[in-house]
């Protein structure tokens, strides 16, 4: 992907598979999540697009996120300052 990084071309290559090294708060383990890299356009940062599985995050962006999930995260990640 970084050796055609300024190719226009790139966005023909193929989705890859990874797997994802990073934990995500508020979310339990997200190491592992197997998920693909799709390259787009070279001004585009990828699309990572997670296996579907019962894991909260892959559900999540496979169906959607609740608003109050959000608030819930918000509130964790920011504090309650009302």
């Amino acid at each position: 992907m970084l050796d055609a990084d300024d190719n226009p071309k790139r966005v023909e290559l193929p989705p890859m598979f990874s797997w994802l090294s990073s934990l995500i708060p508020d979310y339990p383990d997200t190491l592992g999540l197997k998920m693909y890299a799709r390259v787009r356009r070279a001004d585009w940062r990828p699309y990572f697009d997670l296996e579907p599985s019962e894991h909260p995050l892959s559900i999540e962006q496979r169906c959607g996120i609740a608003p109050e999930r959000i608030q819930q995260i918000m509130i964790a990640r920011l504090g309650n300052h009302q």
